[in-house]
């Protein structure tokens, strides 16, 4: 990713942390939401087409018998909202959760907008992108009821205007008087304009609000699975992302002939720790032998994980047990050099640390494991703080034995 990429992320999610995740708000905030919105552009239509009503021949193409009917409507759409706005601020003091005033302002929403986008026209490219943007924001945003409701609303208009206009009992768009094309066979660049306006502000809305929506769950998914294979507490592979790592790895090791080794380890003595300072002093420890881990392995290559309360362990690819038991040694020696404190007492810990390294015998999961917590228990027998490596062919040699 680009830092210019990594900046436009950065930008986006700071902006999606401010407002947080809309689907999430209470339906009172939504709807208030909603009015912020529809609101202000309803009042830039309301004064541009009383622009058009003062100035007839700028808009010939406008039926002006219709004109009156249709500020009218503005009028009453944008009192509506603030209706709305008003009783929403009121209801939010006592309730954020509403349902009769979310369904009455939702339902106000798809009824305005479904009779209002009629007078341009039914079968018009505005029309649908304006019945199309309201489904899909009742979907992103309302409960699956509200949306509902609001779609099936929305249809019903459509099906009964759709019929009377068909029927010749309304006509299919009041407020056009005529087909917008000037003497010399183009479309009016008034009218253009306007649409396009219009047409630009509802794609945006609508785009800007998938692009919000689906950014954020993109980081949720991401984030879920994230912590699928994360152990919460120090950050590294928990056991069933491990484990899978390791099936992976010495199958490639197997297809290739590369060498590979598997450690475990196991913190000496961590119960007294938990037992004389605390859990909170033992998630410390722990948080810091993670953090020894991550800074001396190679990234990329080997792979760290918690796979029990106190158990570490790492697959190291391409590794053959001389440089396995190396980064052991220097892991347990920073781990030993590492002094914790709790309410002014001071203390420390250590590794016990098995290693098994293979070559080109073979080899499985199952068998890696068992050599290795062998040679952990070696460790622990011969008085902990030290590592017990060991090569899997003089354990496969002493099984057949």
């Amino acid at each position: 990713m680009s830092a210019q990429d990594s900046q436009l992320r950065d930008t986006v999610r700071r902006f999606l942390r401010f407002v947080g995740h809309p689907p999430k708000w209470n339906g009172v905030d939504k709807c208030l939401a909603a009015g912020m919105v529809i609101t202000p552009l309803m009042v830039m239509s309301y004064l541009l087409h009383l622009y058009f009503v003062s100035n007839p021949g700028l808009a010939p193409y406008y039926n002006q018998d219709f004109m009156p009917a249709y500020l009218r409507m503005h009028e009453v759409t944008i009192g509506g909202w603030i209706a709305i706005g008003i009783a929403g601020l009121v209801i939010r003091r006592r309730s954020r959760d509403n349902k009769i005033y979310t369904y009455a302002a939702s339902q106000f929403a798809c009824i305005s907008s479904a009779i209002f986008l009629y007078a341009p026209g039914y079968f018009t490219t505005l029309y649908l992108l304006g019945v199309l943007g309201g489904g899909m924001m009742l979907l992103l945003f309302f409960d699956q009821n509200q949306a509902l409701w609001g779609i099936a609303t929305l249809a019903v208009i459509y099906v009964v205007i759709s019929a009377g206009i068909f029927a010749g009992v309304i006509p299919a768009a009041p407020l056009v008087a005529y087909v917008p094309i000037d003497g010399d066979g183009r479309l009016s660049p008034v009218y253009t304009a306007v649409n396009a306006t219009s047409g630009f502000a509802l794609m945006t809305l609508m785009l800007g609000a998938m692009a919000a929506t689906i950014f954020q769950w993109r980081e949720r998914e991401a984030k879920i699975e994230s912590m699928s294979k994360t152990d919460p507490l120090t950050g590294l592979a928990n056991r069933r992302h491990f484990f899978n790592t390791l099936q992976n790895e010495v199958a490639r090791s197997l297809r290739t002939g590369r060498p590979l080794s598997f450690v475990i380890c196991d913190t000496d003595k961590f119960k007294a720790i938990n037992d004389t300072y605390g859990h909170q002093a033992g998630d410390e420890v722990l948080k810091t032998i993670a953090d020894v881990m991550r800074a001396n392995l190679r990234m990329g290559l080997d792979t760290v994980g918690r796979i029990g309360g106190d158990e570490f362990a790492i697959v190291m690819t391409d590794t053959n047990l001389d440089g396995a038991r190396t980064l052991a040694n220097r892991i347990a020696e920073a781990v030993r050099r590492q002094l914790f404190g709790r309410n002014g007492v001071h203390y420390s810990t250590s590794l016990s640390i098995g290693v098994v390294g293979r070559h080109d015998e073979p080899v499985d999961v199952n068998m890696l494991v068992e050599v290795a917590d062998t040679l952990l228990y070696q460790a622990k027998r011969e008085g902990r703080d030290r590592v017990a490596a060991g090569a899997l062919a003089e354990f496969s040699n002493r099984a057949e034995a």
